[in-house]
Protein backbone atom coordinates (compact mmCIF):
# COMPACT_ATOMS: atom_id res chain seq x y z
CA UNK A 1 0.00 0.00 0.00
CA UNK A 2 1.67 3.33 -1.32
CA UNK A 3 0.90 5.94 1.69
CA UNK A 4 -0.42 9.31 0.78
CA UNK A 5 0.63 12.39 1.45
CA UNK A 6 -0.94 14.42 4.05
CA UNK A 7 -1.33 17.85 4.97
CA UNK A 8 1.43 19.39 7.84
CA UNK A 9 -0.99 22.52 8.66
CA UNK A 10 -3.88 21.14 11.12
CA UNK A 11 -6.70 22.73 9.67
CA UNK A 12 -6.07 21.15 6.22
CA UNK A 13 -5.25 17.85 8.06
CA UNK A 14 -8.87 18.19 10.07
CA UNK A 15 -10.62 19.26 7.10
CA UNK A 16 -9.10 16.50 4.32
CA UNK A 17 -8.01 14.04 6.66
CA UNK A 18 -9.80 13.90 10.08
CA UNK A 19 -13.30 15.63 9.23
CA UNK A 20 -14.42 13.55 6.74
CA UNK A 21 -14.17 10.10 7.91
CA UNK A 22 -16.30 11.09 11.19
CA UNK A 23 -19.43 10.06 9.58
CA UNK A 24 -23.12 11.33 10.97
CA UNK A 25 -21.12 14.58 13.36
CA UNK A 26 -23.06 17.54 12.87
CA UNK A 27 -21.89 20.96 11.11
CA UNK A 28 -21.72 22.52 14.68
CA UNK A 29 -19.07 19.53 16.44
CA UNK A 30 -17.19 20.87 12.99
CA UNK A 31 -17.53 24.82 13.52
CA UNK A 32 -16.54 23.57 17.63
CA UNK A 33 -13.02 21.85 16.32
CA UNK A 34 -12.35 24.87 13.68
CA UNK A 35 -12.63 27.18 16.51
CA UNK A 36 -10.23 25.08 18.61
CA UNK A 37 -7.97 25.03 15.80
CA UNK A 38 -8.16 28.61 15.28
CA UNK A 39 -7.49 29.46 19.25
CA UNK A 40 -4.58 27.13 18.89
CA UNK A 41 -2.99 28.51 16.36
CA UNK A 42 -3.59 31.90 17.50
CA UNK A 43 -1.76 30.86 20.94
CA UNK A 44 0.85 29.89 19.14
CA UNK A 45 1.18 33.31 17.06
CA UNK A 46 1.09 31.01 13.65
CA UNK A 47 -1.59 28.22 12.15
CA UNK A 48 -1.14 25.48 13.95
CA UNK A 49 0.82 22.48 12.43
CA UNK A 50 -0.10 18.71 12.88
CA UNK A 51 3.65 18.00 14.56
CA UNK A 52 2.14 21.20 17.23
CA UNK A 53 -0.53 18.37 18.97
CA UNK A 54 2.48 17.14 20.88
CA UNK A 55 2.04 17.04 25.04
CA UNK A 56 4.10 20.37 25.84
CA UNK A 57 2.26 22.87 22.99
CA UNK A 58 -1.51 21.14 24.00
CA UNK A 59 -0.43 21.26 27.50
CA UNK A 60 0.53 24.82 27.76
CA UNK A 61 -2.61 25.83 25.50
CA UNK A 62 -4.65 24.01 28.02
CA UNK A 63 -3.19 25.68 30.96
CA UNK A 64 -3.75 28.96 29.12
CA UNK A 65 -7.19 28.34 27.76
CA UNK A 66 -7.99 27.28 31.18
CA UNK A 67 -6.84 30.33 33.47
CA UNK A 68 -7.75 32.93 30.45
CA UNK A 69 -11.33 31.77 29.47
CA UNK A 70 -12.64 28.76 31.70
CA UNK A 71 -11.91 25.60 33.15
CA UNK A 72 -14.70 23.98 30.70
CA UNK A 73 -13.01 25.93 27.49
CA UNK A 74 -9.97 24.37 28.25
CA UNK A 75 -11.62 20.98 28.68
CA UNK A 76 -13.14 21.25 25.68
CA UNK A 77 -10.06 22.06 23.38
CA UNK A 78 -8.40 19.10 25.57
CA UNK A 79 -10.83 16.48 24.06
CA UNK A 80 -11.16 17.84 20.46
CA UNK A 81 -7.30 17.83 20.05
CA UNK A 82 -6.72 15.25 21.81
CA UNK A 83 -9.23 13.37 19.19
CA UNK A 84 -7.97 14.70 16.32
CA UNK A 85 -3.65 13.57 18.06
CA UNK A 86 -5.22 10.00 18.62
CA UNK A 87 -6.44 9.64 14.93
CA UNK A 88 -3.26 11.26 13.56
CA UNK A 89 -0.93 8.80 15.68
CA UNK A 90 -2.87 5.80 14.54
CA UNK A 91 -2.16 6.85 11.07
CA UNK A 92 1.13 7.34 11.88
CA UNK A 93 0.82 11.10 10.79
CA UNK A 94 2.21 12.07 14.76
CA UNK A 95 4.68 10.09 16.26
CA UNK A 96 3.29 9.91 19.71
CA UNK A 97 -0.08 9.06 20.79
CA UNK A 98 -1.15 12.10 22.72
CA UNK A 99 -1.07 12.44 26.88
CA UNK A 100 -3.00 15.53 27.52
CA UNK A 101 -3.64 15.75 31.59
CA UNK A 102 -7.10 15.79 32.06
CA UNK A 103 -8.76 19.49 33.32
CA UNK A 104 -10.25 19.08 36.44
CA UNK A 105 -14.04 20.60 36.43
CA UNK A 106 -15.98 21.74 39.23
CA UNK A 107 -19.15 20.08 39.86
CA UNK A 108 -21.85 22.50 38.65
CA UNK A 109 -24.97 22.57 40.88
CA UNK A 110 -28.17 22.68 39.28
CA UNK A 111 -30.27 25.60 40.05
CA UNK A 112 -34.46 24.58 39.63
CA UNK A 113 -36.80 27.30 38.07
CA UNK A 114 -38.39 29.39 40.35
CA UNK A 115 -42.26 29.22 39.43
CA UNK A 116 -42.13 32.91 38.25
CA UNK A 117 -39.53 31.43 35.86
CA UNK A 118 -41.68 28.51 34.82
CA UNK A 119 -44.64 31.01 34.92
CA UNK A 120 -42.84 33.56 31.99
CA UNK A 121 -41.77 30.08 30.27
CA UNK A 122 -45.37 28.39 29.64
CA UNK A 123 -46.47 32.22 28.99
CA UNK A 124 -43.89 32.68 26.09
CA UNK A 125 -44.97 29.07 24.97
CA UNK A 126 -48.42 29.72 24.61
CA UNK A 127 -47.61 32.94 22.43
CA UNK A 128 -45.51 30.97 20.16
CA UNK A 129 -46.98 32.05 16.80
CA UNK A 130 -47.39 29.62 14.01
CA UNK A 131 -47.35 25.79 13.03
CA UNK A 132 -44.65 23.02 13.60
CA UNK A 133 -45.92 19.69 11.49
CA UNK A 134 -49.40 19.15 11.89
CA UNK A 135 -49.82 20.76 15.56
CA UNK A 136 -49.99 24.70 16.75
CA UNK A 137 -46.95 25.77 17.38
CA UNK A 138 -47.94 26.99 20.85
CA UNK A 139 -49.11 23.74 21.60
CA UNK A 140 -46.10 22.10 20.41
CA UNK A 141 -44.03 24.49 22.98
CA UNK A 142 -46.10 24.07 25.73
CA UNK A 143 -46.29 20.28 25.53
CA UNK A 144 -42.40 19.87 24.81
CA UNK A 145 -41.91 22.51 28.12
CA UNK A 146 -44.23 20.36 30.20
CA UNK A 147 -42.76 16.95 28.94
CA UNK A 148 -39.47 18.29 29.84
CA UNK A 149 -40.91 20.01 33.54
CA UNK A 150 -42.41 16.43 34.50
CA UNK A 151 -39.58 14.19 33.32
CA UNK A 152 -36.84 15.84 33.54
CA UNK A 153 -34.95 14.39 30.55
CA UNK A 154 -32.85 16.20 28.42
CA UNK A 155 -33.65 17.91 24.74
CA UNK A 156 -31.48 15.48 22.67
CA UNK A 157 -33.58 12.57 24.19
CA UNK A 158 -36.81 14.49 24.37
CA UNK A 159 -36.23 15.43 20.77
CA UNK A 160 -34.79 12.04 19.60
CA UNK A 161 -38.64 10.06 20.94
CA UNK A 162 -40.48 8.14 18.21
CA UNK A 163 -43.89 7.52 17.98
CA UNK A 164 -43.72 4.01 17.41
CA UNK A 165 -41.61 3.54 20.98
CA UNK A 166 -45.07 4.91 22.63
CA UNK A 167 -47.40 2.50 20.46
CA UNK A 168 -46.41 -0.47 21.98
CA UNK A 169 -47.21 0.87 24.80
CA UNK A 170 -50.42 -0.32 26.84
CA UNK A 171 -53.25 2.24 26.80
CA UNK A 172 -53.05 2.38 30.32
CA UNK A 173 -49.34 3.26 30.59
CA UNK A 174 -50.17 6.21 27.89
CA UNK A 175 -53.42 7.18 29.68
CA UNK A 176 -51.29 7.37 33.41
CA UNK A 177 -48.97 9.81 31.53
CA UNK A 178 -51.42 12.09 30.23
CA UNK A 179 -52.64 12.13 33.34
CA UNK A 180 -48.94 13.11 34.90
CA UNK A 181 -49.29 16.24 32.68
CA UNK A 182 -52.68 17.17 33.56
CA UNK A 183 -51.96 16.61 37.50
CA UNK A 184 -48.30 18.50 36.98
CA UNK A 185 -49.85 21.37 34.95
CA UNK A 186 -52.87 21.72 37.63
CA UNK A 187 -50.28 21.51 40.87
CA UNK A 188 -48.54 24.41 38.91
CA UNK A 189 -51.55 26.55 38.37
CA UNK A 190 -52.29 25.84 42.06
CA UNK A 191 -49.36 27.06 43.09
CA UNK A 192 -49.24 30.05 40.84
CA UNK A 193 -52.20 31.55 42.76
Amino acid sequence: MIATPWPHDLQKYFDCIYWPRKIGRSQNTKRLYCVTIRVFGRFLGRPALVADLDDDSVTAYIAYRAENVSLFAADKDRRNLSAIATFAAKKRHLAEFPDYPRVSLPKRNPRALTIAEIDRVLTACSRVPGMIGNARACDWWLAYYLLALVTGERTGAMLALRWEWLRGRSEEHTSELQSQFRISYAVFCLKKK
